[in-house]
């Protein structure tokens, strides 16, 4: 099997360095900085130490592989499919693995499908430089099992999500909203906490709240109570945002929270609310409901 890589930056040295300790050793790479004076230096170090020809020719990179990962930054996601339409050779895969939006992905299926050539969409969820190849890695697109089948012998961790392009992004994406915004809340938090000296109090608290229970638990118990309890909550937290402004220090995550719950507080949760067992599903169906 003949791979490509174009972008050979850490992702794409991670997969390839993963892959050829399996065996795999037919590789090439496309990256632009590759006559970088500036950059060139840890790209041929990479693809010496692989053994991998690293070229800024498309012409030359598109000959005869069989697969290639595209692994370059989302905002030039579009433009680079679009170049590299005019080079890929029919029946060659491309492998998607920029962290691009759904919308530019289906974009570039749709491109592509104009050439008879096979667009994969995948997302990445985990440490390449630790993990590798080895990495959770989501795949969705036409062909999408044809890929598992090859790759899987290889020790690659791949999980099917569905023949729609954008679904195995989406993954990617909704999962920061989580992972992305848990980083700015804490920093809020600790600052607030530093700043008034209590950082053992309120930190030791919230352990004392949320270790030893599961992510899922948490999950329905606090997206359930604060739908219930939104109005009394959005009020209580305009005080902490208040603690916060006298010290001057930046409250953003507190404010965007206090405006979601002012939000929640204009639906009827009163049926989630009797509900004995409560799950995030409840408040999701009544939010889908409620905004027909």
């Amino acid at each position: 099997m003949r791979i490509g890589f174009v972008g050979f930056g850490e992702a794409s040295y991670s997969l390839a360095n993963g892959l050829s300790s399996e065996g795999l050793k037919d590789m090439k790479a496309y990256d632009v900085n590759v006559f970088d004076n500036e950059k060139n230096a840890l790209i041929k170090k990479r693809s010496q130490e692989l053994n991998i020809d690293v070229t800024d020719s498309y012409e030359k990179f598109f000959d005869d592989r069989d697969y290639v990962f595209v692994a370059v930054p989302a905002f030039v996601a579009l433009d680079a499919c679009k170049e590299i339409s005019n080079y890929i050779k029919e029946g060659c895969t491309y492998v998607d693995v920029s962290a691009s939006s759904p919308a530019v992905k289906e974009k570039c299926n749709n491109l592509l499908y104009e050439k008879n050539v096979t667009y994969l969409d995948a997302s990445m969820l985990g440490s390449l430089p630790k993990l590798k190849h080895k990495v959770p890695f989501y795949v969705s697109g036409k062909n999408a099992k044809k890929f598992i089948e090859d790759f899987e012998k290889f020790g690659m961790n791949i999980t099917y999500v569905n023949e729609t392009p954008g679904s195995a992004t989406s993954i990617k994406l909704i999962r920061s909203i989580f992972m992305k915004g848990l980083s700015a809340l804490m920093t809020e938090l600790v600052m607030a906490a530093d700043s008034y000296d209590v950082s053992d109090y309120v930190l030791g608290s919230i352990s004392d709240s949320m270790d030893g229970t599961s992510f899922m638990s948490h999950l329905n118990r606090i997206v359930t109570g604060s739908a219930i309890h939104a109005k009394r909550r959005a009020f209580e937290l305009g005080g902490s945002i208040e603690m916060l402004e006298n010290k001057e220090l930046d409250s953003l995550m507190s404010v965007a929270t206090k405006k979601k719950l002012e939000i929640l507080s204009g639906y009827d949760f009163s049926k989630v609310a009797e509900k004995d067992t409560k799950t995030w599903e409840d408040v999701v169906s009544i939010l889908k409901e409620e905004d027909k």
